[in-house]
C-alpha cells in the first residue's frame, strides 16, 4: 500500500511476522495432524457453509455504514456491501495496520464519483461506532462469562484492555468534535511548511461533515444498531462451525466465544488480522468451555478459511475494478467530479 507511511508499513510487517510466528507455534505445538483431522470433520461443504454465514454480519455492517450518509446521498446497498467487502479483504489479508481497508474504500468511491471528504467522514464515524459497539459486545460477553464460570484470569486482562480501548476511542471522538483533521493539517503546515490549499480545505471539510453526521442522532442510532447486530450475528458462525466440527454448543456458549475472541483480537489491532492472537483467543475460550485444544484451533482455522474465501475474491475484485476504471478513463467514460456519483452495476 503506497498510501501508508513507511514507518507504519514497517511496523505492520514486524507485527505480521510476530503474529505468524505465534500462529505457527500453536499449530505445531498442538499437532498439525490433529488439528487438520478435527477440521476435516466439517468437510469442504461445511467450510463453505461456515464462510457463507459471514454474509449476514457483513450485510449488517453495510447497512450501518449507509445510515452515516445523508438521506438522498446514500450509495445503493449493493455498492456499500461491495465497498465493505473489499475493505475487509484488504485489512484481513494485507499487512496494512487496519487502516488500508478504509484508504482503499475512499479511493474506490472517489473513482465512482463520490466526494472524498464525504466518504472519509462517513468512515471516521463508522470506525468510531464500530469500536464502540465492539467494546459493548465484548463487555457483555465478559459479564456473561463471569456468570458461567470463574475466570478472573481471563476477564480482568480483557476488561482492562477494553477499558484502555474505550478511553482511546472516546479521545478520538472528542478530537473529531474539535476538528481533528483541520488540526492535523495545521500541525503539518507548522512542520513542513505551507500545504496546498486543497489539502487544508479538504481536512476542514472532513471535520465539518463528520460533525454533520453526529448531529443526525437518529441516523447514528440506526447505524449503531446495525453495527451492534453485526457483532452479535457473528455468533452464528461460531455456533455453526462447532456443530459441523462435531462439538455442538448452545448459542450462549457461542456468544461467549465470539465476544471474547473479538475483544482479544481488537486488543492486538496492530497485528494484521490478529494473526496468532485470534488463535490464542479461541484456544483460551476452548479451555474455559472444555473444548479439546485441537477442536478450538480447528474452529480458529474455520475463521481463517472464511477470511481467505472472502478475502481473495475481494482483492481480485478490487484489482479488476482498478483495471476496468483505467480502461474507462482511457475511453473517456469514467465518472467526472461534476457528474452525479454512480453505484456499482
Amino acid at each position: 500500500m503506497q498510501s501508508l507511511h513507511p514507518h507504519l508499513k514497517r511496523a505492520s510487517w514486524i507485527a505480521f511476522i510476530a503474529g505468524l510466528t505465534v500462529f505457527l507455534f500453536l499449530m505445531i505445538y498442538y499437532g498439525v495432524g490433529d488439528i487438520a483431522a478435527a477440521l476435516a470433520v466439517a468437510g469442504v461443504s461445511g467450510l463453505a457453509l461456515i464462510a457463507a454465514s459471514h454474509l449476514i454480519p457483513l450485510a449488517n455492517e453495510a447497512l450501518g455504514w449507509g445510515f452515516l450518509f445523508e438521506p438522498g446521498r446514500r450509495p445503493a446497498f449493493r455498492t456499500l456491501l461491495w465497498g465493505r467487502w473489499i475493505g475487509e479483504a484488504v485489512d484481513t489479508l494485507l499487512p496494512v495496520a487496519q487502516v488500508g481497508g478504509n484508504l482503499v474504500r475512499i479511493r474506490l468511491f472517489m473513482k465512482l464519483g463520490w466526494p472524498a471528504t464525504l466518504i472519509a467522514a462517513s468512515l471516521v464515524a463508522d470506525t468510531t461506532l464500530s469500536v464502540v459497539t465492539l467494546i459493548g459486545f465484548t463487555l457483555l460477553g465478559l459479564v456473561m462469562l463471569t456468570t458461567y464460570v470463574a475466570a478472573d484470569g481471563v476477564v480482568i486482562p480483557i476488561f482492562l484492555a477494553m477499558l484502555v480501548l474505550g478511553v482511546l476511542i472516546f479521545a478520538f471522538y472528542l478530537a473529531q468534535k474539535r476538528g481533528l483533521f483541520g488540526f492535523l493539517a495545521r500541525l503539518l503546515q507548522g512542520l513542513v511548511g505551507p500545504l496546498d490549499a486543497a489539502v487544508v480545505d479538504g481536512a476542514n471539510a472532513i471535520d465539518e461533515q463528520t460533525l454533520d453526521i453526529y448531529a443526525r442522532r437518529k441516523d447514528v442510532l440506526f447505524s449503531t444498531f446495525w453495527l451492534a447486530a453485526a457483532w452479535a450475528l457473528g455468533t452464528l458462525e461460531v455456533w455453526l462451525a462447532l456443530r459441523l466440527l462435531g462439538h455442538p454448543v448452545g448459542l450462549f456458549e457461542a456468544f461467549l466465544i465470539e465476544s471474547v475472541v473479538q475483544g482479544v483480537r481488537a486488543s492486538a489491532f496492530l497485528i494484521p488480522a490478529g494473526l496468532g492472537v485470534q488463535e490464542g483467543g479461541f484456544l483460551l475460550m476452548g479451555a474455559i468451555l472444555s473444548l479439546p485444544a485441537d477442536v478450538a484451533l480447528a474452529l480458529a482455522l474455520t475463521r481463517r478459511v472464511r477470511e481467505l474465501v472472502f478475502g481473495i475474491p475481494g482483492l481480485l475484485a478490487w484489482q479488476w475494478f482498478e483495471i476496468r476504471n483505467q480502461w474507462r478513463v482511457r475511453s473517456g467514460t469514467a465518472a467526472k467530479g461534476s457528474e452525479s456519483p454512480r453505484n456499482m452495476p
